[in-house]
């Protein structure tokens, strides 16, 4: 049951690293796109989509997140995230399951990671399966604009 204290998160991989996307961000996921590169997008800009009517910027979260494309394959998935008034789709390279943690589980990056990283996440959540980076949908967004 979802508190006040609690957050959801879909967990979804870049790479080896572990990353969880706020639930109540994401619209739907949804396999890759046909996509039509924009004219001068910068790398993270992987084009525009056609999601049933409505045009969807499609962003690299990897080129975002760790200067690294996302992997091209049948295990590729596009998140599609609410930011504001408009929808953006974040390619990634897996996606987990849902989870659910106390938000006092949160805590924040090393001191050693630079501002200019540390930036796109919220904090970290340890896990059995290793560590949780709690990404800051907002800060993705505003990187690539």
């Amino acid at each position: 049951m979802i508190t006040e204290t609690t957050e959801e998160v879909v967990i979804v991989n870049v790479g080896e690293s572990m990353l969880g996307l706020p639930l109540d961000r994401v619209h739907e996921i949804t396999r890759q796109l046909d996509r039509t590169p924009v004219p001068r997008g910068g790398a993270e800009i992987l084009g525009v989509v056609n999601l049933r009517g409505e045009i969807v910027t499609l962003l690299d979260l990897g080129m975002i997140l760790f200067d690294r494309r996302t992997s091209d394959d049948k295990t590729t998935r596009t998140v599609i995230v609410q930011h504001e008034d408009e929808r953006i789709g974040l390619n990634i390279d897996r996606v987990g399951d849902v989870v659910q943690f106390d938000r006092t589980n949160i805590e924040r990056l090393p001191t050693h990671v630079s501002e200019a990283e540390s930036k796109f996440f919220r904090g970290v959540v340890q896990r059995d399966d290793g560590l949780l980076l709690v990404v800051d949908i907002g800060a993705v967004i505003a990187a690539s604009t």
